[in-house]
């Protein structure tokens, strides 16, 4: 005989069936449809046709007063070489854009850390001054600027993070033979190859 109560179990049994295997139908549906749209790419220094040319194009400094470090300088040199390479992983990982901004020209890719706002921006010309030098004479860049979208700096420059910046500096004179120096009131760094 039937009562009330096993009615209710009965229905509660029912209901409780038709939601779990909805829960099991959508969610194997959602991780399907996730990872068949999301593409991760490896690691730049773990890219076997890149990382070479990237540590033999690569420096990185830190800056410390007293007992705490000021900031971190990561510089990769973009000659000809380098720019080869970009343009290479450029391909791989799906980023054909970078042609344009890369251009004829030689330059740095160059990664910042630091807690403070003025030391992270190359862009401030009160801040900073940066020359490329060679034994003749020094020149000034023909533009600093700052890459603001991360997914893009992570496939060319290891190491970068959600605290970095970066920033692409570009010269009219050919970067090989020269070195590259960033000066403050506090530092004064020399990058050479």
């Amino acid at each position: 005989m039937l009562t009330i109560n096993s009615i209710k179990q009965r229905k509660l049994g029912v209901i409780k069936l038709i939601t779990s295997g909805l829960l099991v139908l959508l969610s194997t549906g959602c991780f399907h449809t996730f990872s068949s749209r999301v593409t991760f790419h490896e690691n730049p220094s773990r890219d076997p046709d890149y990382s070479e040319t990237l540590e033999n194009n690569t420096q990185d400094q830190s800056v410390a007063h007293f007992t705490e470090t000021s900031y971190q300088m990561q510089v990769t040199k973009i000659n000809t070489t380098m720019k080869n390479a970009m343009l290479n992983r450029a391909s791989k990982v799906g980023f054909d854009s970078i042609a344009k901004p890369l251009g004829e020209n030689d330059g740095f890719l160059v990664m910042i850390h630091s807690s403070d706002d003025s030391a992270s921006d190359l862009s401030n010309k009160g801040y900073w001054q940066i020359s490329l030098m060679n034994d003749q004479n020094s020149t000034k860049p023909a533009f600093i600027k700052q890459i603001r979208q991360k997914e893009y700096s992570k496939q060319f420059i290891s190491g970068t993070t959600r605290w970095s910046k970066e920033f692409l500096i570009k010269f009219d004179t050919p970067v090989d033979g020269s070195r590259i120096r960033f000066s403050n009131g506090k530092s004064d760094l020399i990058f050479n190859w």
